[in-house]
């Protein structure tokens, strides 16, 4: 689906924007919380909103189907939830390598 709006983003006026926007909305939450973790000292990155994007990334599964040739049915909940709790595990080991042990 994003590749397909990706590939609309010159020929559709204003739909660089909603993207932006859209992205902005989802990844502030996650911006927020780990701009709260840095002021209490638990986190050391320097760009909040690259380090959010990080970990979304991490943690979105569908970039591991595509390069391991699954489909999202062929990947059982156990398997989704290794995978994710690996996703957290690198990122936290990069970004509060105290927690990480």
């Amino acid at each position: 689906f994003i590749r397909m709006l990706a590939a609309e983003l010159s020929r559709v006026e204003g739909l660089p924007e909603l993207m932006r926007d859209e992205a902005d909305r989802f990844r502030e939450p996650v911006k927020r919380c780990l701009e709260e973790l840095k002021a209490r000292g638990q986190g050391h990155f320097e760009d909040s909103t690259l380090a959010a994007i990080q970990f979304i990334n991490l943690c979105v599964l569908g970039h591991f189907y595509l390069i391991a040739g699954y489909t999202e049915a062929a990947v059982s909940p156990e398997q989704q939830e290794k995978l994710v709790r690996s996703a957290v595990a690198l990122f936290v080991s990069t970004y509060f390598p105290q927690n990480s042990s």
